[in-house]
């Protein structure tokens, strides 16, 4: 049998199309279903920044430095909680009129100052 592909290169290809997405129902999944669709990539991405930075503080093992680091990056890169207060504080706020939230955001900076880890702080 001959091989004849002059016979088929005008031919139009139908075109075809994905099946639609479904939205998945994250409550019905199982555990592990649901932790994979929900928080796997964000992890992969911290595991990924802690494994080439290799973070080592003073006085703690590198466990401890690694959990830390991990922690940190995952509090700063939180993709549901914007931390938008010191650029909120920073704004020069004018002598006759302060937002009302401003000092509540103002005493909640000065609080989480004091938070400094410690060696019990991830337990």
């Amino acid at each position: 049998m001959k091989k004849q592909p002059e016979k088929y290169w005008n031919i139009r290809l139908p075109n075809k199309l994905s099946p639609p997405k479904t939205p998945i129902d994250l409550l019905n999944l199982p555990c592990l279903g649901y932790l994979e669709q929900t928080i796997a990539t964000v992890i992969i991405k911290s595991l990924t920044v802690t494994g080439t930075f290799k973070p080592k503080f003073p006085f703690l093992s590198i466990q401890a430095s690694a959990l830390i680091y991990m922690a940190y990056h995952l509090k700063a890169y939180n993709t549901k909680k914007q931390c938008e207060l010191i650029s909120y504080l920073a704004e020069k706020p004018t002598v006759r009129y302060k937002p009302p939230e401003y000092n509540v955001k103002y005493e909640t900076f000065f609080v989480l100052r004091q938070n400094v880890p410690t060696l019990n702080w991830l337990t």
